[in-house]
């Protein structure tokens, strides 16, 4: 490619950015729904088309050189107002307000308290969609694509608006018919989510008392089927605090120590920058902010 072209081809421009607002090829690959090598390629492109290196490469970690943080600041804005310009003829056709949030807090927190919402969605129709990927925010398929969406990690995401709804405690809970007596000499199995959070090894290295380990973890890949499995006294699970003190408050599960941890983690709603529904999603989101940390039931 030559320079007489004016502009290098926008793919190249959008890894650049990404990698830059996420400050890692992984991460920026997770966004755009391609590999890390393809990104690390058309940033490669994009340094030799401009001449310059974008970023400097230590190991697995790279950081924005001069020339890249003054590109990013640059370019990073017009790629907000490109989002805003086909998001309002992508959803030209579509009002239905559409938030993406993972099973348990869809069926036991956000759809329980619909009815204190509509007061706040002013008779603006709701889909909830059981997915938090954040590419979904930006998905080119404009009946795909989400307002909003939940997650769960330790800092808000860079490039996006992100509301923090609540910090997290974890508490080991079993079934509330459970009482300490029941407890077999050889202990409770424990219940494990099928992925790369270990919220045994936390509560481990805090000194919280739990029984011994009954052989094999039951594995469950959503926190539903979790809770669901301590409820019927398959074994002892993890706690969510505030996300499972309904269930603790109803009798279903109970705290099996009175030691509850802090964990870096937070829940935040997440959303576009460039959203055009960006009153009604802040409100949206100060109103399950109150409704997590304020203790109340559905």
């Amino acid at each position: 490619m030559t320079k007489t072209q004016q502009l290098p081809p926008l793919t190249w421009i959008r890894a650049f950015c990404e990698a830059g607002r996420q400050g890692s090829f992984k991460e920026a690959a997770n966004q755009l729904g391609v590999s890390p090598s393809t990104i690390s390629h058309e940033v490669r492109k994009l340094e030799d088309w401009i001449n310059a290196p974008l970023f400097d490469r230590s190991g697995r970690s790279i950081t924005l050189t001069e020339e890249g943080q003054n590109l990013l600041a640059a370019v990073s804005p017009a790629f907000d107002r490109l989002a805003a310009a086909f998001q309002a003829f992508g959803r030209a056709d579509r009002q239905t307000l559409r938030i993406g949030m993972f099973p348990f807090l869809a069926s036991e927190v956000f759809v329980p308290r619909l009815p204190r919402l509509e007061n706040v969605l002013s008779g603006h129709p709701i889909k909830i969609a059981s997915t938090n990927h954040i590419a979904d925010l930006r998905s080119p398929d404009p009946s795909e694509r989400l307002d909003a969406v939940i997650r769960y990690g330790i800092k808000p995401i860079p490039g996006f608006h992100c509301v923090e709804l609540t910090k997290v405690s974890l508490v080991p809970v079993v079934a509330g018919h459970l009482a300490d007596g029941d407890v077999p000499a050889a202990g409770l199995k424990r219940i494990q989510m099928d992925n790369a959070f270990d919220g045994w090894k936390l509560l481990e290295d805090a000194g919280v008392s739990l029984p011994p380990a009954a052989g094999p973890s039951v594995v469950v890949d959503n926190y539903v089927s979790g809770l669901r499995a301590v409820e019927q006294g398959v074994g002892i699970g993890i706690g969510l605090l505030p996300l499972a003190a309904t269930w603790i408050a109803d009798g279903r599960i109970r705290p099996w120590s009175e030691t509850q941890i802090h964990i870096p983690e937070k829940y935040w709603f997440v959303s576009d920058k460039s959203s055009a529904h960006r009153k009604l999603l802040d409100r949206i989101a100060v109103w399950l902010k109150e409704e997590l940390t304020s203790g109340g039931g559905p």
